[in-house]
């Protein structure tokens, strides 16, 4: 019994490395209108260079944008900061109407790894 639980115990604890971080990422070095949201045109956000984390500590090692397009999912990851040329090509090219940043892995100075919290970016026309 004692052994099931130690078990149980350390499972529990190693879960929460990779659990959510409440730390969030800024677009074009604007705040979120809203909690994790963040309110833009299309030229605006293609013309972004990268994407910030709100917490100095961090820096932006990777990241999915998921986009809704004609009835399909499309999913770009990308690796590092910047908005690739790749994401910026297919928002214009499908103009989508949301895109959703997720699975971003944050790295701190010792080079741990955690999980940013998602944003979502509304794209006005």
């Amino acid at each position: 019994m004692k052994k099931i639980l130690t078990l149980l115990a350390v499972l529990v604890l190693s879960l929460t490395t990779y659990a959510q971080s409440g730390i969030g990422i800024f677009l074009c070095e604007n705040t979120p209108t809203k909690s994790n949201v963040t309110t833009l045109t299309i030229a605006q956000l293609t013309t972004c260079s990268e994407l910030t984390v709100s917490n100095k500590n961090y820096s932006l090692g990777s990241y999915s944008a998921t986009m809704a397009v004609a009835g399909d999912v499309r999913v770009l990851t990308v690796i590092g900061n910047k908005i690739s040329e790749n994401l910026k090509s297919s928002i214009k090219k499908y103009k989508p109407n949301k895109i959703y940043f997720e699975q971003i892995v944050l790295i701190d100075e010792k080079g741990n790894k955690i999980y940013g919290a998602t944003h979502t970016v509304i794209l006005k026309k």
